[in-house]
């Protein structure tokens, strides 16, 4: 008889929860907690998915190029919005402090650890975009047309501190 809480596969092994009932436990793969996929190795179970920096846990070496293109991402995400040179240069500057860093052996891990490069850029993207009036109209016809200085009112009335022509 099974003890409460936990049930029993086909097999007749209990489990926690249930987790040895899902028809895929016997070839490997078993649903992990957050959608992500789990294998059994052994007496080991490994978690594949949605984890903070799993490929760095499979293989330590791909962990730079992680960061790196998880930089390159924000760095993108910069671009399409249109955020100033500055703020672009304050976002490599993150990044490429973080990467680097990581590069030092000891000391890295705890500078690593405390110092989250890839947040300092995100945070420093959004504050940009949240300071931009963005305006759907040509920055030249918005000028010649004198829309210019009404769009430059309607900024400095939303408090923002820059304005985006979108279809410059």
């Amino acid at each position: 008889m099974a003890c409460k809480g936990r049930s029993k596969n086909r097999a007749g092994e209990g489990g926690a929860h249930g987790e040895t009932d899902h028809p895929r436990y016997r070839e490997g793969l078993v649903p992990s907690r957050g959608g992500a996929q789990a294998f059994r190795s052994g007496d080991q179970d490994w978690t594949l998915g949605r984890g903070h920096g799993w490929p760095a846990d499979l293989d330590p070496s791909c962990g730079g190029a992680y960061s790196l293109g998880a930089g390159a991402l924000l760095f993108a995400s910069g671009l399409q919005a249109k955020a100033s040179p500055r703020t672009l240069a304050k976002m490599a500057a993150y990044l490429l402090f973080d990467v680097a860093v990581t590069e030092i052996p000891v000391a890295g891990s705890v500078v690593d650890f405390f110092f989250v490069g890839h947040q300092f850029a995100g945070r420093t993207l959004q504050k940009e975009i949240e300071a931009t009036h963005w305006v759907e109209a040509n920055g030249r016809e918005a000028k010649t047309s004198g829309d210019h200085e009404r769009h430059l009112a309607d900024m400095r009335a939303a408090g923002r501190k820059r304005i985006v022509y979108l279809h410059d």
